[in-house]
């Protein structure tokens, strides 16, 4: 039985990733601080499933009043709500993660804890350069205490996490780019059609009622 070297080399890496990370999962990752979850979220979520790279995570970043977009800071068990709502159906693993702990080598330290190793790495447009720019430099530097002592030095190169959504163009509906802000614009100016639009229509009324009243 003869074997090519693609699958030569799936095999290679599938062993080198058994071998490095026992019993843990490959992870499709999704970061953001979701100021509300919206449409396009959910867009990139959906494209998480389709494409197949490990489960689907998404890790939920808390706000502080500084970088709140809402008149009051969102509890972070009630952002997750959100967003398990917005990703229902969708076999979605919702983590909170509060602001401070958003370093790269604590999150990489959340994903094992549950079960999980980095496989791709999924932000909008505003943030995929950034995190691109974390994972590519050494991680001991990037995020000392953590990564230094229990990841190594490691490059995303090594660690092959993929970036998906490098050239993905902003989710639209209708036309109108899909944002927060568009949204949060919408709960302002009382255009419940838009919100539903730019929503699709999962949020529950209570939850409407919710984000109207804190934009």
């Amino acid at each position: 039985m003869k074997i090519t070297k693609t699958e030569l080399k799936s095999l290679i890496k599938q062993l080198v990733e058994e071998a490095v990370k026992p019993g843990l999962k490959p992870a499709s990752l999704y970061i953001g601080s979701f100021q509300p979850p919206t449409l396009g979220h959910r867009s990139a979520v959906e494209q998480m499933v389709s494409d197949g790279k490990g489960t689907p995570v998404v890790i939920v970043s808390g706000n502080s009043a500084k970088s709140s977009r809402f008149k009051e800071v969102v509890p972070l068990a009630t952002k997750v709500e959100l967003m398990e709502t917005m990703t229902k159906g969708l076999n979605t693993v919702v983590l909170g993660q509060e602001g401070k702990d958003m370093w790269i080598g604590t999150i990489l330290q959340r994903l094992e804890d549950e079960g999980f190793y980095l496989s791709a790495l999924y932000a909008g447009p505003d943030r995929i350069g950034f995190y691109k720019s974390v994972l590519r430099k050494p991680m001991s530097k990037a995020d000392p205490e953590i990564i230094g002592e229990k990841f190594g030095i490691l490059e995303a190169d090594k660690l092959n996490v993929e970036f998906p959504l490098d050239t993905a163009e902003r989710f639209a509906v209708d036309g109108i780019p899909v944002s927060g802000t568009t949204v949060r614009q919408s709960l302002i100016d009382g255009d419940d059609e838009l919100f539903n639009k730019l929503t699709g229509g999962y949020y529950s009324a209570k939850q409407y009622e919710y984000l109207k009243s804190i934009v």
